[in-house]
This record gives structure tokens, sequence and C-alpha cells, in this order.
């Protein structure tokens, strides 16, 4: 079932308009309609505001969903494209990146931490996006500004002047300061009155210590979750240090619960001594006002756990401690909230659910497990994160969604398979020879189609494959980050190390490997001369054409290369230039700007098609670019144009006989642009 979703395209005398059709995933996340039915990819952060809406930080996603108290579910903040949005826009209007951390503050604002852009944001009362912390270059592991270090025996800095990166989670103190957890300095961090970012715990270096002392001599391992009780006791999951550690009023930091050794199995409770268990990593921590009482979540071992402050108990609250798409397993918790109207609240990204904890019953609040036993058609085929898409000889198009980490086949025009990735859990990795439907892959991203109807795709650091007996196998491994992958029509794989700075062909049957480019060292050289000579930086995406040229971004040096049948490598598309903001159709290819090229592919007739997040353009043979869907320019007021309208999120691209398919990652749908006659 195909749907068209537009069909107009001016793009000057004699060149060649296309119309956008659907093919899979309808792109409806369940924005308006119950939140438990919606699609949530990497919920992270809550807060509540004072009309008891509840507030989810999609992470994947770079938006905020807000559920309303009659259950239902919107998009709050972000526009879905991952980018560091301008301050002084609205909240609907400013782009996020990685969302994680929420706190909702007294005069109807909402913080965020976005650690994408590794920034501190406020949206105000009146839906305005301001910056509260953080430049927008991150900090490194030591926190702070460089050499600086932001806190401790550093010099302090003006929040919006020093780097941040990290953030766990956020509270305010008694006096209504914000206070936030740097995991990668390993400090707690206050915000004054003045606007000077302070180290409050920890002295930046990773470790345990400072019991019975003073905090700020103190050290952490990864602090994460926050909660103040009402007499103003801070408590820190301290994360890596698998400890819940207090400091009081007079800054003294003790354990409270957590051993010097972290569980690495299930947890088995006891009715008391909870200085004596050995729990794992904690992450969420929240300060349940009623029962005084700390709820944490602990995600190593699939766990809610309560902790009775003043008679030193630990029980469970939520979880089985097993992984599995069953109601009650909660599949590795992440943040944690508590508030008299909704109880305890929490989220798991490996389960794309919100769970709400109350009166002794657990039930979803939001959001539904994407994987399902069957599909009815391509419309309503639910995407979390299409990452690739390529074509089998038969004409099957196969579908790598990352986040639900799945492979799909469709049989156009509308049946919807799936061909690998078990249902649950989702995170792990299973060994060769097992059955593709009944295993489970980790860092699922791209997928190539061989000839013989095998289909490659990268996991983690390694290419493996469903083979024609539908079972898994490994074909190469200790590759270094790969980022794309391609198989010709002999069925050798071409690979992209983003770190080694190298492309890479793999002779799967004869065992064999070859670098066809970059000599490993990272910068840009070589055009004209030998692809082995060469430098790279960043290579990415690849694509292959019938003559057997291997082209490739390289992301680093903003341009699209192409390594000939003669070994010879050359520039095709971009070139030094920033991308710019005025219309590049027509123009010559090696004299544009490229933004960052998400996906490849050419026709046979040697034409290139290259997707970008906000735009779709083609690179003729004759060397001219046109942008043929998408953003086209926009003028001094920021004011853009768009040829088919705005789209964000376009990923990886297929060559197909009716036209180019390109996975839509932050819509989750699949489309193609269909020539029209």
């Amino acid at each position: 079932m195909r749907y068209i979703l537009c069909c107009f395209l001016m793009m000057g005398a004699g060149a060649q308009t296309f119309e956008v059709r659907a093919v899979i995933g309808g792109g409806q996340r369940g924005d308006g309609g119950p939140a438990a039915e919606a699609l949530l990819d990497g919920p992270w952060g809550l807060a509540e505001d004072a009309d008891g809406n509840l507030y989810v930080a999609e992470s994947n996603k770079g938006v905020i969903r807000r559920i309303r108290v009659d259950g239902t579910i919107e998009r709050f903040a972000g526009t879905g494209l991952l980018q560091d949005g301008e301050e002084g826009r609205t909240a609907l209007e400013t782009h996020l990146i990685r969302p994680t951390a929420l706190l909702a503050t007294p005069d109807g604002g909402l913080l965020l931490a976005d650690m994408g852009a590794c920034r501190i944001r406020k949206i105000e009362a009146n839906g305005v996006v301001r910056n509260v912390a953080g430049t927008g270059r991150c900090a490194g592991a030591t926190g702070g500004f460089p050499g600086f270090g932001g806190g401790g025996g550093g010099r302090d800095r003006l929040a919006l002047e020093t780097e941040v990166s990290s953030v766990g989670a956020m509270a305010l103190d008694p006096q209504g300061l914000l206070v936030f957890s740097d995991v990668t300095g390993n400090r707690v961090r206050r915000i004054g009155a003045d606007g000077y970012l302070r180290t409050i715990v920890g002295t930046g270096a990773a470790g345990f210590g400072g019991d019975d002392g003073a905090a700020i001599s103190a050290t952490l391992q990864a602090p994460d979750g926050l909660a103040y009780d009402g007499d103003g006791n801070l408590y820190i999951a301290d994360g890596y240090n698998c400890r819940i550690r207090r400091v009081d009023v007079d800054t003294a930091v003790s354990t409270i619960a957590g051993t010097t050794r972290c569980s690495t199995s299930g947890l088995v409770f006891p009715l008391s001594g909870v200085t004596k268990l050995n729990l794992g990593i904690v992450s969420g921590l929240a300060w349940d006002a009623e029962g005084r009482a700390l709820v944490v979540a602990i995600p190593g071992q699939m766990r809610v756990a309560r902790v009775e402050v003043d008679a030193a108990t630990i029980g469970p609250l939520a979880g089985t401690g097993r992984m599995g798409p069953e109601d009650e397993n909660v599949n590795k918790p992440t943040a944690v909230f508590w508030s008299a109207r909704w109880g305890v609240v929490f989220t798991s990204s490996n389960a794309f659910r919100v769970w709400q904890v109350k009166d002794g019953t657990t039930r979803i609040l939001a959001g539904r497990w994407p994987q399902l036993e069957s599909y009815a058609d391509a419309a309503s085929t639910p995407l979390l994160d299409p990452r690739g898409i390529c074509r089998m000889g038969n004409g099957d198009l196969v579908v790598a969604d990352g986040a639900s980490e799945r492979i799909l086949m469709l049989r156009e025009p509308d049946a919807v398979t799936a061909v690998a990735g078990r249902r649950y859990p989702t995170g792990y990795t299973s060994v060769d020879g097992t059955e593709a439907l009944a295993g489970s892959m980790s860092g699922l991203n791209r997928v190539g189609c061989a000839p013989d109807g095998t289909q490659y795709f990268l996991d983690s650091s390694r290419v493996r494959a469903v083979g024609a007996d539908g079972k898994f196998r490994s074909v190469w491994t200790g590759l270094s980050a790969p980022a794309g992958i391609a198989v010709d029509e002999a069925g050798r794989i071409f690979v992209s190390e983003t770190e080694a700075h190298q492309i890479r062909r793999i002779d799967f049957y004869a065992g064999t490997s070859t670098v066809i480019a970059g000599k490993g060292t990272v910068g840009f050289s070589g055009d004209g001369g030998a692809a082995t000579s060469a430098q790279l930086d960043t290579p990415t995406e690849i694509a292959l054409d019938r003559r057997g040229n291997v082209y490739f971004f390289d992301k680093g040096n903003r341009r699209v290369r192409r390594i000939g049948i003669d070994g010879v490598i050359r520039t095709v598309a971009g070139s030094r230039r920033e991308f710019g903001y005025d219309d590049i159709s027509g123009r010559t290819a090696t004299d544009i700007g490229l933004g960052t090229v998400n996906g490849l592919a050419v026709d046979p007739a040697g034409n290139l098609f290259l997707a970008e997040s906000t735009r779709v353009t083609r690179v003729d043979t004759n060397g001219k670019i046109r942008v043929i869907w998408g953003f086209m320019g926009e003028d001094d007021n920021g004011a853009g144009t768009y040829r088919l309208g705005p789209i964000r999120g376009a990923d990886a691209v297929a060559w197909t006989p009716e036209g180019p398919v390109i996975s839509m990652r932050q819509e989750g749908r699949i489309v193609r642009l269909v020539p029209e006659k």
C-alpha cells in the first residue's frame, strides 16, 4: 500500500521532478493519543509541573514529550532535528540533540540537560528556551573550563562560560539553587545565585573515599541520580561505586546503602542491613516525601528498589531481575521520579517504556514494545530508528531498525516480516549459529544485501550476516568503529572504519581483507593518486556503482570521494567550505559546502544521491548538484525555503528501479522518491 505525501516539484526547465511516496512506517508516534500506545525511543528524565502533567525526555529523538493528566501524550519541546538549537525560540521551535535529565521549577519552567549539546537549558513559563549552563563545547573527563576545572581546587566561572558534559540528574537545593551531577567529572555541582558554577561534592578524581569527611574532599565515581529529603540532606547515586551516599546539612559524607563490591547478578533483598547488601551500578534516585524513603533504579539488576532511610532497610519495588517484554520486567530502569499524584514513575530505555507504581500496582504508563510478533501492513509497521536499508536482487527491501535491534524485510507493496532480532531482550548479542529470529544484536547499524540473498550488517565492531539458512554468522571482527557497508555483485563487502580512517574490502569466502583507501593517518590528501596513499578523515557512508567504483563520505573533510576501478581517488562532491544557506542547485558539486552526509546511492546511469539530515540532493553525471527534496536556502531573517516541504532525519539511501529509497530516522519511516513522468 502506498500513500502519496506530496507530488509537486519545480526544479527549472529540463530538470527531473519527483514525488514522495511512503514505503514502510507512517511516522506516527502517538501524539494526541493514549500515552501507553505511543512509541518512545530512549525515554530518560522525568518531571512534573504544577498542574500534574508529566514530562519525559525522549533522548534518542531529541524531543520532550508531555503526558497530560488525562493520559494523552504530545510533543512539548524539540523539533526532532538533532542540532544544537539557538536560544530565544519557543520550545517546539528549538532543536535539541540528546535531552536527558529534567527538572520542573517553582516558577513554571522546565530545566533540561541536553547531553548532546553539552548544555543545561530552561524552558520558561512562556515557552521560550534559555541557556543556563554550558558553552556548547563538551568538557573533558575532568569537567570544567579548560585550564580551570570548574570547581574544587580550580577557579570558579560563570555557568554560561563553563563547559559541561554528562549531566546525570538535577535537583533544587533548600535555597532553590540548581544542583546537578557531573557524571564524567565525578562531581556534584551547583549554580549559585551569582551565576557561578561551583563544585559542592567530589574532588573530580574517580574513586571511592571520603566517608565521614567533608563533601568537597570525597571521591565519587560517575555520580548519577540526586535527591533532597525534607531536612535538606542530599542523596547521591554514586554510580560505579554501587552505593548511595548522603551529604548532610553540615556537608559530611556517609554511605547509606551499598558495599565495597558491586553485584553482577540478581539481587536477593534482606529484611535489614542495607549497608551490607551488594548493589549493582545505581542510576536514578528519588525521595518519597510521604514515606521518608528513597527510590533507586539499579539497571544491571533490572530492579527498582525502595530504601527505608530511618530503618536502614531495602526491599524490591518493581522488576523481577529478568529481561523481557512482559509488563513486570523493567529492563534496565534509568530515571526515577516520585510525586503524590503519580506515585513512583520510572523510565527504561531498553524497554521503550515509562512505568508507574502506585497503591501497590505496577503498570505501563507510556510506551509500547516496538517489536511485534507479526506486522499487519507496511503503513502501520512501527519503526523507531531505521538506520540501514538495502535492496535484494529479487526487489525485496531490507531495513535495519537500530533502536529496536531488528532487521525487517518488505516484499512490496505491503508484506513486512522480521528477518532477525528476537522480541527481547535488546542490548545483547547472540553467538554464531543462532537462529536469526531467535537471536539478538547490539549496536545494529547499516545493512548490505548480497546477490546470493545474504544480508550483512554492522553490529558494533563486527560485520555479521544472516545467511540463506536464517542463522547468524560472524564475517569479520575487530573493525575500528565501522560506519558504512556495501556489497558488490561478486559478494565482496566494503566497510568504512571511522577511527582507522580507512576503507576496507572483505572477501568472506576467501578469508581475506584488504585496505583499498587510506593510509591510516587522519588528514586530507591524495586526490588524483593511489587511494591507498591518500589521507582520509572519519569515512562513513559507502555506495557502489555498477562499474565497480566505490563512493564514500569523508566526514572530517566534508567531501564525497570516489575510488575508481583504477584505484585512483578523487573528490566528486563537497569542498573546504562549510555548509551554506544559499540554494546550491545547478552549481558544481565540488564547489559547494556539504553538511553531514548520512546516506549515499548511485543509480545505473551514474547519478549520485546524497542524504543530508535536512535535504536530499543529486549529483548528475555532469558534476552539477541539485536539491530534490528538503532545505534549499535561508534568508537573513532565518526563514527557510524548501522543495516538497521541510524534512528531518534523512539518513540511509538505497537505489531501486522505481527511485531512491530513503530512511527517515527521526520520523520513523521509509520513503521513496519516484520520478514523475
